[in-house]
């Protein structure tokens, strides 16, 4: 299956609305960590995603906003870590 560059592109575009999270020693149910976060950056925060090796995707659509919290550093949720970085093509 071949994919075309256009599908690729408005992709890579859509990923770049949002941060990559990661908690340091826990994993939280998707839902508590949605409400947790919403109370935090309230409708700022469009869409929250995980996946299945504890990698966290946060929708921010506001690119001012989506700065300020990486600049703000990370964040504790529930007296966890919560590491954060703006999401690239290369992420590792």
């Amino acid at each position: 299956m071949q994919i075309s560059k256009e599908i690729l592109q408005a992709a890579h575009l859509k990923w770049n609305e949002y941060l990559v999270g990661y908690y340091i020693g826990k994993r939280f149910p998707l839902k508590l960590m949605e409400s947790a976060l919403k109370n935090a950056w309230g409708h700022h925060l469009a869409e929250v995603l995980a996946d299945d090796l504890d990698f966290y995707f946060f929708c921010i659509p506001d690119a001012d906003f989506r700065w300020k919290v990486l600049d703000e550093g990370s964040l504790i949720v529930a007296k966890v870590p919560l590491i954060l970085q703006q999401w690239h093509l290369m992420i590792d």
